[in-house]
């Protein structure tokens, strides 16, 4: 069976021009010149002979007109012929992969909706629809706890479960290296074709290939102009003097990035809620020290934390703290 179409079928009426040298050879034909001989006998055998060849002539003409007439309203037609039989092999050689995703911490960068961390799962699923069960394959992360416990050599697609076991590292391994290891595994496989796939954000990471392998470099993002606050150095400054209930906690706000920051929220949540917030801008690189001043009553343990709100790259946006409130001391230290 097969199924024969044309992509530009509004064209075939056009086949009925084949009609025009049809009509011109049934109208336009040559009336022979009378010529007057002595001897007719001859004279008649030669138009005979003569009338059949043109006839064929005249035929093949006709022939070959309306061929060229088909053949230009086919061409523009564009006819498409389909047998099932005769489809191409879309498999493609068995292959040896090594996936290497990048789960460092700026990976937990939040574009759009969802990290780069989350986007690099969705492009492994997308190259497990491209890998076969007759592939072997690999998955690795920058985390080297994680590589020694799943990364080893399977036959097929990456298994699902791994992709959900993936976190952000924060002690990653250079790519460099991960290459190496990447080639070194799907050696092992013995399998002629081998191919290593990198998926990170490309944030300050050089790669050098050393080995033999084909490396692919798949972005998550083309997210340019990143931006990342910080809190840091959060602690209670004592007051050993006026012995009030007043407390006040010393903390940095840190911008990373070469853009400046308006408007920076932070908030400050102390034994179970958060008690005040402030709003401040930030300069390019800039490192900024800020107070908040609490009223804490109750001698006894007290924690808490300065927190920076709406900003994309979460993991450091939080700096925790302790403290013991003593409202009658015995003892003071006072250090230099």
């Amino acid at each position: 069976m097969f199924n024969l179409s044309f992509l530009n079928s509004g064209i075939l009426f056009l086949t009925s021009a084949i009609v025009i040298p049809i009509l011109i050879y049934l109208f336009a034909k040559k009336k022979p010149q009378k010529i007057i001989f002595s001897t007719i006998r001859y004279i008649k055998e030669s138009q005979q002979k003569k009338r059949r060849k043109i006839n064929l002539k005249n035929l093949l003409l006709l022939l070959i007109r309306i061929l060229i007439i088909l053949f230009i309203v086919l061409a523009i037609a564009r006819p498409t012929l389909k047998i099932p039989f005769l489809k191409g092999n879309k498999a493609h050689p068995k292959t040896a992969v090594a996936v290497i995703i990048d789960n460092s911490y700026s990976m937990d960068y939040l574009v759009d909706t969802r990290t780069e961390l989350e986007k690099a799962r969705e492009i492994v699923r997308i190259l497990n629809g491209i890998l076969s069960n007759d592939d072997v394959t690999v998955l690795l992360t920058l985390n080297e706890n994680w590589n020694n416990l799943h990364g080893q050599l399977n036959y097929g697609k990456i298994p699902e479960e791994l992709l959900q076991n993936i976190e952000i590292t924060y002690q990653p391994l250079p790519l460099d290296k991960m290459i190496s290891i990447a080639a070194a595994k799907i050696k092992e496989s013995h399998v002629p074709n081998q191919e290593i796939y990198i998926i990170t954000d490309f944030q300050e990471q050089e790669i050098n290939n050393e080995d033999d392998v084909l490396v692919f470099l798949i972005p998550t993002s083309f997210e340019e102009n990143r931006q990342n606050l910080s809190t840091e150095n959060s602690h209670i400054v004592s007051d050993f003097i006026n012995r009030n209930p007043e407390q006040k906690i010393r903390f940095d706000l840190v911008n990373h990035s070469s853009i400046t920051q308006k408007d920076v929220i932070f908030e400050l949540f102390l034994d179970g809620g958060t008690v005040s917030e402030k709003v401040t801008d930030l300069n390019p690189v800039q490192r900024k020290t800020e107070y908040f001043t609490v009223n804490v009553e109750e001698a006894g343990w007290h924690w808490g934390y300065v927190n920076v709100k709406n900003e994309r790259q979460t993991a450091d946006n939080r700096n925790y703290f302790s403290f013991y409130l003593n409202q009658s001391p015995k003892v003071g230290i006072i250090g230099s």
